[in-house]
């Protein structure tokens, strides 16, 4: 990691004063600063955050928020001007009991928000970077054209319809397989 003021390098995880890491973005002209979660109050922020979108057998629990973060990241942004939370994301680097994830991918567990989705799609790209990996994929329901058009706009691709993927949580639990390859970028 590079130690570093909130300026300079763009797109990396930076280190700040304190030692907490987080991933510097530039979009549309504007510096963000996406933090990592670290601490148990971190989580529980970002857990209460995250059940405001994902209910009932969508909503995921602190054990796994932090099983993700052993396997990869969960990571935040707060809004400069009061400090509150305006999107969350994780992303994974290797399998867990909920989600298999292939090797040399990352995948993108879950992101919710409120008008940030490209700042943080940004982000979970240069975390799956860092760790060398090829492609990022995820899951999201058909019905969804917000994050499926937000996906598209991020560089992202249909790769395939996953109709059994939530089949025993849900009615209807198909999925779109969306994925973005990180070397042969169009």
């Amino acid at each position: 990691m590079r130690q570093g003021r909130f300026e300079g390098v763009v797109n990396k995880t930076l280190t700040d004063d304190r030692g907490n890491q987080y991933i510097q973005v530039k979009h549309q002209n504007r510096f963000f600063k996406v933090n990592i979660a670290q601490t148990e109050d971190e989580f529980r922020e970002v857990l209460g955050f995250d059940n405001r979108f994902f209910r009932g057998k969508q909503a995921i629990t602190l054990q796994v928020l932090q099983l993700i973060s052993q396997f990869g990241k969960v990571v935040f942004y707060r809004a400069p001007e009061n400090g509150e939370i305006q999107g969350v994301s994780q992303i994974l680097y290797q399998s867990i009991p909920q989600q298999e994830v292939r090797m040399g991918e990352a995948f993108l567990y879950g992101t919710a928000g409120i008008g940030h989705g490209q700042v943080l799609f940004k982000a979970q790209e240069v975390l799956a970077r860092e760790a060398n990996k090829a492609l990022i994929r995820g899951t999201v329901r058909v019905e969804n054209t917000q994050t499926i058009r937000a996906l598209f706009k991020a560089g992202y691709r249909i790769m395939a319809f996953d109709p059994s993927r939530y089949a025993a949580l849900e009615e209807g639990g198909g999925r779109l397989v969306m994925e973005k390859d990180l070397i042969h970028e169009q």
